[in-house]
């Protein structure tokens, strides 16, 4: 009754276009954004990388509002889209944690939530693997790495990550999840840490 009289009130307006409907986001934007979706799986040395999508379009845009415009409730959507590919799930189940990266504790504080942690709890609910956020923790602040090239943005990361509980990820299968995949050079360095409870 409350949220039926909220809707008629202040109804949801579409967070890519801003076109006032039943849904934060509108059925036309909903199939842009389903357009634009590429799953697919590569190996890179050492790592296996699940990507959803290239961050560009629509895509880019939903990403962007979910980040800096106060929008958690987005987190479901992405959620969806990945829980909702059968090969992907079945390559998610057969971790044992998802872990998401972790932001530093005052920029979480700013920001509300941190957006990968808030994914990674959501697809744990929807597939079935647990999402663990005590093993890894940002211990120092560093600039953000949008503004830098790939060499910066490896010295930018280096002994920004630190391992906790170390005992709980032995021998265990790991899911890093990152929002946005740039250079690698973020996941590089915290595997780099989780690696240590080996």
């Amino acid at each position: 009754m409350t949220e039926n009289l909220l809707n008629i009130l202040f109804p949801p307006s579409c967070v890519i276009c801003g076109k006032i409907g039943k849904r934060w986001i509108c059925p036309r934007c909903k199939l842009g954004i389903k357009k634009e979706l590429k799953y697919f799986r590569i190996k890179k040395k050492t790592k296996k990388i699940f990507f959803v999508g290239f961050y560009e379009g629509k895509i880019r845009e939903l990403l962007l509002k979910f980040k800096f415009t106060e929008k958690p409730y987005i987190c479901n959507f992405f959620a969806e889209i990945i829980s909702s590919n059968e090969k992907f799930s079945s390559y998610i189940k057969g971790y044992d944690y998802i872990i998401p990266v972790p932001m530093f504790v005052d920029n979480k504080k700013n920001r509300g939530y941190n957006q990968s942690e808030l994914i990674a709890k959501k697809l744990s609910k929807k597939i079935g693997v647990e999402c663990i956020t005590d093993c890894l923790e940002k211990v120092k602040m560093n600039q953000t790495q949008s503004r830098l090239n790939e060499t910066e943005r490896a010295k930018n990361v280096r002994g920004v990550y630190k391992i906790k509980n170390e005992e709980k990820l032995r021998d265990k299968k790991i899911l890093l999840l990152d929002d946005i995949y740039t250079t690698g050079s973020t996941v590089g360095e915290c595997k780099r840490e989780l690696r240590r409870a080996k």
